[in-house]
């Protein structure tokens, strides 16, 4: 895998799973008869000399056990040669071991080399082709690029939308508040007469009703995607009290209205 996430075609949310496992779990092991061989695949057992080569170059040298999964699979019938040590974790180191450990090496080198490791500035210079992992990173990176920049272009529109609303909703809740309160008051004085006038009762809670409504046009809730400065966060909450406010004032007119309705019906 990748060692950034940048260079991976994985979904970043992938990459991190898998990330978590090879930093468990990562490493060549080795079975022979479907039974894993230790000490084979221990990060602190670098048989194949993958760590060794990796601190001489990282970008010439692509393996580690931090960044693969991976088995070499053998038989004892095929491997008669291989012999187990007398305490039985790992191979007696013989000809037929030591064979066995240079081809795997020899194997993994010419890897990095034709299709894996980085090429260097002169050899580039030098006309030298890219390796097939630097076609894949790049076509990634590119592909990876056009991604962002349609995710900034998104996001410049969302928050200018979003600015956009903040202000008109600002101004439309500054104008609702006086009006809410002065149908609250209209409605606690009918409420004081001794006879209540049914059709000015009606007419005020078909009002109220109209402001309810358009309160929850105004609702407004930032995006997750945008990141708004300092002053669009203050107007942003000072937005969101101003609703609290309003809505404090509707959930007083719908007590009242309701008892009017209690009142209403006592008297028919």
């Amino acid at each position: 895998m990748e060692g950034e996430a940048k260079n991976s075609k994985l979904p970043r949310e992938q990459w991190d799973v898998i990330k978590r496992k090879l930093e468990n779990f990562g490493g060549l092991y080795t079975y022979r008869d479907k039974f894993r061989v230790l000490p084979y695949g221990r990060t602190d057992f670098d048989w194949l000399k993958f760590e060794e080569r990796r601190s001489l170059s990282a970008t010439y040298y692509q393996f580690s056990h931090r960044r693969i999964f991976g088995y070499i699979e053998i038989s004892r019938k095929k491997n008669l040669g291989l012999k187990d040590k007398a305490g039985r974790e790992g191979f007696i180191v013989n000809q037929t071991y030591r064979e066995f450990q240079n081809d795997l090496i020899e194997f993994f080198i010419d890897l990095s080399k034709r299709y894996l490791r980085t090429i260097t500035k002169d050899e580039k210079e030098k006309g030298e082709p890219l390796t097939l992992r630097e076609e894949q990173v790049e076509a990634i990176k590119q592909h990876n690029n056009r991604i962002l920049k349609a995710e900034k272009k998104r996001n410049k529109i969302t928050a200018t939308g979003f600015n956009r609303e903040l202000k008109e909703n600002s101004e439309k809740i500054d104008l609702k508040i006086p009006e809410i309160k002065l149908l609250l008051d209209k409605l606690e004085t009918e409420n004081k007469n001794i006879t209540l006038n049914y059709n000015e009762v009606s007419s005020l809670i078909s009002q109220i009703d109209y402001c309810k409504n358009e309160l929850k046009k105004l609702r407004l809730v930032k995006p997750n995607r945008i990141e708004l400065t300092e002053s669009q966060i203050n107007k942003y909450y000072a937005f969101r009290e101003k609703y609290e406010e309003t809505s404090e004032l509707i959930v007083k007119c719908d007590t009242l209205i309701s008892h009017t309705r209690e009142k209403l019906l006592e008297r028919t």
